[in-house]
């Protein structure tokens, strides 16, 4: 491997907006961008995401994003990053630059310099590592909340505009929607 390579590590639960920005901004600055993507469940805000789901809306995403883009699904994506830039310390890479994409809190918590310094001294000391803080656009937090409250418009609005009116509904459909909130309610009094 040759060039840039732009790194992004999402839980994406779901995929949104702010994820796609990310993706396009990374795939316009480098030859190449690798995406790690969790496929672990998810149940925060009442909404239940499961792996399987989100396994499955993958495979409606990956249509739409940029050529150079390649998507490493399942594990930890942190993990899974730090083990991408392991490996090209370990072999003394020394033509390809990276940059990790990311919100400033969440590459100051993942991939702070120190870190960057102790584990990946060679690609540090070369200049072939550095951190990209992006604006948050959106939360998956949010959207997890819009399908807890059926707010099916506001969920599809939120979706990155290159998905077709067709692919949002079927991403809506794979996260539940309303049904999220039905499940929610039927956890909380049966316990």
């Amino acid at each position: 491997m040759h060039g840039t390579v732009g790194l992004f590590a999402m839980s994406a639960s779901p995929y949104h907006v702010g994820h796609q920005t990310t993706i396009n901004l990374a795939s316009q600055q480098n030859d190449m961008v690798v995406v790690f993507v969790s496929l672990s469940d998810r149940n925060k805000s009442g909404a239940i995401i499961t792996g399987e789901a989100k396994a499955r809306a993958w495979e409606i995403i990956k249509k739409t994003l940029p050529g150079n883009v390649t998507c490493v699904l399942g594990g930890s994506p942190v993990r899974k990053l730090w083990e991408h830039l392991g490996h090209h310390e370990t072999i003394e890479d020394t033509e390809t630059s990276f940059r990790i994409y990311g919100v400033a809190e969440d590459l100051e918590s993942r991939f702070c310099t120190k870190n960057l310094q102790k584990y990946l001294p060679g690609l540090v000391s070369r200049c072939q590592v550095e951190t990209v803080p992006v604006e948050r656009v959106f939360s998956g937090t949010q959207m997890r909340d819009m399908l807890v409250n059926g707010d099916r418009l506001g969920f599809m609005e939120k979706l990155p505009a290159e998905l077709c009116r067709t692919d949002k509904e079927k991403l809506w459909k794979l996260f539940g929607g309303s049904d999220v909130i039905k499940a929610y309610v039927k956890e909380v009094v049966s316990s």
